[in-house]
């Protein structure tokens, strides 16, 4: 016999209240993660960028001391 998600499914949709708390709650998290997805790739992209931007001025500002 499977166990699990089936189950749960059949649970929740016997009462509608419940049902839709569940249905709104998977969203919610969806959204929650797609959200943390999205910043954590602008992270990487800045850091990317303000690494390389460190880089260069600290090659301008060395070649100017010289």
């Amino acid at each position: 016999m499977l166990k699990g998600m089936p189950i749960k499914e059949m649970r929740n949709t016997s009462n509608p209240n419940t049902f839709g708390i569940g249905v709104y709650m998977d969203i919610g998290i969806t959204i929650i993660v797609t959200i943390a997805i999205m910043n954590e790739i602008l992270v990487n992209i800045f850091r990317f960028f303000l690494s390389k931007l460190m880089h260069l001025s600290f090659y301008l500002t060395g070649s100017l001391l010289k």
